[in-house]
């Protein structure tokens, strides 16, 4: 595994999913803006279930490599079980985030809808096409 404070040493990183121990003490001093992705969790069950089912019909690979089966699709360590298990408190934290004294010097956005992401990106695209 790489170190991570090589890899930030630039400009424009964008860094996904949940590394909290990794990350914070590398990145939250430097952030100017943190979005937090903290979709329903229907939504999340619903696209979860109905990715696992594709790419264990497809034989598509998932993270690293890894393939999976549509017949572990509740198992307790497939996905469907490990959004169950962990959304209630990533939520709680999530919903915390704005209020850290960590991140007093942050814009943090929390995005809770598609739409919300869909305005993020599209101001993100826009922003991109001036800066070229």
């Amino acid at each position: 595994m790489r170190p991570l404070a090589p890899s930030l040493a630039g400009a424009g990183w964008v860094i996904a999913g949940n590394y909290n121990a990794t990350t914070e003490a590398h990145l939250w001093p430097r952030l100017t803006r943190l979005d937090v992705l903290g979709l329903p969790y229907l939504r999340l069950l619903r696209r979860a279930a109905w990715c696992t089912l594709r790419r264990g019909q497809t034989g598509e690979p998932c993270c690293n490599g890894n393939r999976e089966s549509v017949w572990r699709l509740f198992h307790r360590d497939g996905v469907v079980c490990c959004l169950t298990r962990t959304w209630p408190k990533r939520r709680r934290r999530q919903a915390g985030l704005g209020a850290n004294p960590a991140l007093r010097h942050v814009q943090v956005l929390r995005l809770c809808s598609a739409a919300d992401v869909e305005r993020v990106v599209c101001s993100l695209r826009g922003r991109d096409a001036v800066m070229r």
